[in-house]
């Protein structure tokens, strides 16, 4: 039995850190203390075939939640961030460029999340 032609594929890992963007409580807002979002997971891997054309998605939406249900903000804060792109409302990655397997197998990002009630 003869399998299809495999098309070369870009190892993708995403390494995913929570930044804790709480602002300082006083005394008076204690029982209202901001809770920070969380990631799922710590990091992700995933693959990209080659011939992916820029601005495609990639996976499904890298998803954090807020125990307070504040509306959440993605970024990628370093990493081979010219090649990617992040939806910052959605969280959804998309290429930004073609990749090339032969020129680098590999990319890494770091994404971060915030919930909009921090410092920026």
């Amino acid at each position: 039995m003869r399998l299809g032609k495999l098309v070369p594929c870009v190892a993708f890992l995403a390494a995913l850190i929570l930044l804790a963007l709480a602002a300082p409580v006083s005394f008076a807002q204690a029982q209202e203390e901001n809770q920070p979002p969380e990631f799922s997971q710590f990091s992700i891997t995933r693959s990209v075939p080659e011939n992916t054309a820029p601005g495609q998605p990639i996976g499904d939406p890298i998803l954090a939640t807020d125990p307070d249900g504040d509306t959440l903000f993605y970024a990628i804060l370093n990493g081979d961030a010219a090649m990617f792109a992040i939806d910052s409302r959605t969280g959804q990655l998309r290429t930004r460029a073609s990749l090339d397997h032969e020129a680098q197998d590999e990319y890494w990002l770091h994404v971060a999340v915030r919930d909009g009630k921090g410092p920026d």
